[in-house]
């Protein structure tokens, strides 16, 4: 085991995948400390009901639902939680975390930090964040009772984004970016429920327009041409970037951005390891998240157990 001041394991991010990576470690009687600047959830906290998770929490549950049942078994399961925003990671073994609460030691680290969305690159966004753009559906779903509303994206977490919009909306739209939605046969049909949705294939936003400094319309061109879609909410779930910003340079990243590793989870930097939507292009779902930790958190344990290249 390691020795005082020293972690076994430092997991950066208390997502999905961060609780689960933790808790697949600190099975295996490994000192483990996770460190999220939120205290843990990450994107569960901005989940409305969970129709597309089915392990651990009922189809009823929400997002903070699952969150709080997954804190809860990792801290009865070993794990220590501290509060921070990282700032810095060395990439000399053992590992120093810089934290805005004080640093960290560890023999190993697990980067989950997940990814942030919702940057379209038009004019004007930034100005109407919180007057009319909004990253959150289930935060500000009911301040859209009865008006329009836009979300753009094509993947799994869009269509949940619109599902959980339409239960206030009087009306959505979901722009979609490409040719087609990437998400579960499942999810088209439940689409296709209620009249409230309108689904617009092969559109991307082009313009803002506002008025008195709230959004009034999206405009948006695309194959069938171009049209533009008055709204008094647009949620962007798309331009996702990964958040790496206390990354070492030495540390290689894909084309895209996002950290590269190997199947299970291991980067170009011995001993500091990745996992879940840190290291893909778009986000995953819930599934895929949960068992990218579970994958990695197995690999951490086999190196440990090895003890061959740690300090």
């Amino acid at each position: 085991m390691s020795e005082a001041g020293l972690e076994d394991v430092v997991v950066i991010g208390g997502g999905i995948t961060g609780l689960h990576a933790a808790m697949t470690v600190a099975e295996d009687g490994w000192r483990v400390r996770l460190v999220d600047a939120m205290g843990g959830g990450g994107q569960l906290l901005n989940l409305g009901p969970l129709a597309s998770y089915h392990s651990g929490a009922s189809k009823d549950d929400s997002g903070p639902d699952l969150a709080g049942q997954l804190l809860e078994q990792a801290m009865e399961g070993g794990v220590e939680l501290s509060f921070g925003s990282v700032s810095r990671l060395t990439d000399t073994t053992p590992f120093r975390v810089d934290t805005d609460a004080g640093e960290l030691l560890a023999r190993v680290v697990v980067i989950a930090t997940g990814q942030s969305a919702g940057q379209l690159g038009l004019p004007g966004e930034t100005d109407l964040v919180g007057r009319g753009i909004s990253h959150c559906a289930s935060c500000d779903g009911p301040l859209f009772a009865n008006k329009a509303v836009c979300v753009v994206g094509d993947g799994e977490w869009a269509v949940d984004e619109a599902l959980h919009l339409a239960e206030y909306a009087s009306r959505v739209t979901l722009i979609v970016p490409s040719a087609a939605l990437r998400c579960g046969r499942r999810r088209p049909g439940l689409l296709g429920a209620t009249e409230k949705i309108e689904i617009v294939l092969d559109a991307v936003p082009t313009a803002l327009t506002s008025r008195d400094g709230l959004l009034q319309s999206v405009a948006v061109e695309g194959v069938g041409g171009g049209r533009t879609i008055p709204t008094d909410g647009l949620f962007p779930i798309t331009g996702w970037r990964p958040n790496t910003e206390f990354v070492p340079d030495t540390v290689a990243c894909r084309l895209d951005g996002n950290l590269a590793v190997d199947r299970f989870g291991a980067t170009t930097l011995p001993n500091l390891f990745a996992a879940g939507d840190v290291t893909r292009s778009s986000p995953g779902t819930l599934l895929e998240a949960a068992a990218a930790g579970v994958t990695t958190g197995m690999a951490v344990n086999r190196l440990l157990a090895s003890a061959t290249v740690l300090p």
